[in-house]
């Protein structure tokens, strides 16, 4: 599964069950919207390059919305 579909994949089922998704509402935007964030996040730090990208794909799969990931980290294939 390629990056871009396991995007394609969590945006369509966040889409769909967001209601589901427990989340915190930090503030509203300009138009008056909550602002929320999930509570419960996928991170990336502690893994190589292989396993941190099935990782980041399978929390996309399953529905996460929240996910830490960062240069720094260097787990990337750069």
């Amino acid at each position: 599964m390629t990056f871009s579909r396991c995007v394609v994949l969590a945006l369509t089922w966040a889409a769909s069950a967001s209601a589901a998704i427990p989340t915190v509402n930090l503030t509203c935007d300009v138009h008056g919207r909550d602002v929320l964030m999930p509570l419960v996040g996928a991170g990336s730090w502690q893994y190589n390059d292989t396993t941190a990208y099935d990782s980041i794909c399978k929390a996309f799969a399953a529905g996460y919305t929240f996910l830490d990931t960062a240069w720094g980290y260097g787990n990337e294939v750069r």
